[in-house]
This record gives C-alpha cells, sequence and structure tokens, in this order.
C-alpha cells in the first residue's frame, strides 16, 4: 500500500533503489521497513567499502547513511558520494540528535539529517521531497556532464570527445567524470583513487597513472591534433583544464 502521492517509480514503473548504508540493527530494519512501505526498493550496504561498490554497481536513486557506519564512517562516505554526484539524494540518519552533527551532515554534503526516531509520516514527507528532486532531475538529463571539449552521459555510460565517440573502461570513465566534476583542479592520486576506483587508496598510485595515461591516449586518439587537457601535476595528480 503507498503512503504517499509520490510515485517511488521510474519511467518504466520500477520501484526506485535506496541505499541503506549502515551497521545492521533494528535501527537499520525500521529505516528499511519504512522505505519499503512508502514504495522505495531498498538494499543494505554494513561498510563504506560495500557501500561505495553498490553506488558504483546499482545505480541507486538516492542512498541513506547511518552516522555510526563503521571507519572510515558517515562522513566520508557522504564526501565521498558527494564528490562523484552532486544530485544524488542522501541523507544522514542518527541514534540521536546532535547539533554538531547536523552541521557537519549539511557541510559534507548531506541533503537531510534525520533520527532513527523521526516519525514515519516526516521520514515519507522529507524523503519523498528529496527523491522528487533527482527524478526531475534525471528527467532533464543532469545525468550528462561536459563541456565543449569531453561529454559523458552517465545514464547510459556513453562518452565523447570534440564529438566524436570514446570506448572507455568502467574506470576510465570514472576517471573522466571525476575531471569534470572539478574542472581546473588538482585531484591527488589518492582523491582519484576513490572517486574512480571507489576504493580507499592503497600505497602503489601506478595504477592511476596508467589509467590517465591510457584516457589521454584514447582522447588524443580520438580528436588527433587537440590536446587532451589532461595535465600532470608533480608529485601531487592531475588536472583537467577543460574546454577555453
Amino acid at each position: 500500500m503507498r503512503h504517499s502521492a509520490h510515485s517511488a517509480t521510474d519511467e518504466t514503473g520500477d520501484r526506485l533503489l535506496v541505499l541503506v548504508a549502515a551497521p545492521d540493527g533494528e535501527a537499520t530494519r525500521y529505516v528499511v521497513r519504512w522505505l519499503r512501505v512508502i514504495g522505495y526498493d531498498t538494499r543494505t550496504a554494513p561498510t563504506v567499502r560495500e557501500a561505495l561498490r553498490d553506488v558504483a554497481t546499482d545505480a541507486p536513486a538516492g542512498v541513506v547513511v547511518g552516522r555510526l557506519l563503521p571507519h572510515p564512517g558517515a562522513w566520508e562516505l557522504v564526501r565521498l558520494l558527494r564528490a562523484a554526484d552532486p544530485v544524488l539524494p542522501i541523507v544522514v540518519v542518527a541514534k540521536e540528535y546532535e547539533t554538531d552533527d547536523e552541521t557537519r551532515a549539511y557541510r559534507e554534503g548531506a541533503d537531510d539529517y534525520l533520527t532513527y526516531r523521526t516519525r514515519p509520516e516526516q521520514y515519507r514527507a522529507r524523503f519523498d521531497a528529496r527523491m522528487r528532486r533527482v527524478t526531475n532531475a534525471a528527467a532533464q538529463g543532469r545525468r550528462e556532464l561536459g563541456d565543449d571539449r569531453l561529454r559523458v552521459d552517465r545514464t547510459t555510460h556513453e562518452a565523447w570527445v570534440d564529438g566524436r565517440p570514446l570506448d572507455l573502461t568502467p574506470t576510465e570513465f570514472e576517471l573522466a567524470v571525476a575531471f569534470l566534476r572539478h574542472p581546473g583542479q588538482v585531484l591527488g592520486r589518492e582523491q582519484l583513487v576513490r572517486l574512480a576506483w571507489h576504493e580507499e587508496p592503497d600505497e602503489d598510485s601506478t595504477r592511476v597513472k596508467y589509467a590517465v595515461q591510457r584516457l589521454r591516449r584514447k582522447m588524443d586518439r580520438a580528436a588527433p591534433g587537440t590536446p587532451s587537457r589532461i595535465t600532470a601535476v608533480r608529485g601531487i595528480g592531475y588536472r583537467y583544464e577543460g574546454a577555453p
């Protein structure tokens, strides 16, 4: 039975998927239960690593982040999710309300801050409001990123340089997305591992080097004579200058 005027379905009529990133427990099961009651499909991830993996593979319509998520913790997950996608609805849920927590949640990029004691009616109204924002945005094509030089479609996983198609691996595609999200900004190797591989970085930075080289070569081959505009910043990482 539906309890909201908002339809928690996509354009095909399928129920939207919400990822609940929180430790297993009665509070988490409570959130899952009410999300299902108001019309969403759910999946749970008890760790940051599993949550990042599920976001990358399942593309949920929204993410609920439990405040007590184990190390590296809820704030790190919110930060990484928001860096990767400025549209994705992110709601932090805490056991008890704390002003500092609420402030931190918004500062890291969350859209809302609730407690496990929030009344079901408020869950419904506030979460549906966040979901309406992203479904409306998707309908308007805001999943497409790019400039006059490089463009990607995050729904179809297609990419183009100067209007010519690029054949990218999933990792190369995520690198392109990361650079487009941060034009002109130097992205460190550890940051790129988080954004493109959705993993915590290790001591080996060579995979970043070679993946960036492959992306640059493919861009150069697709549009010869036009520089890729991805430059190495010695000792730090890489920067995408974007189209002038």
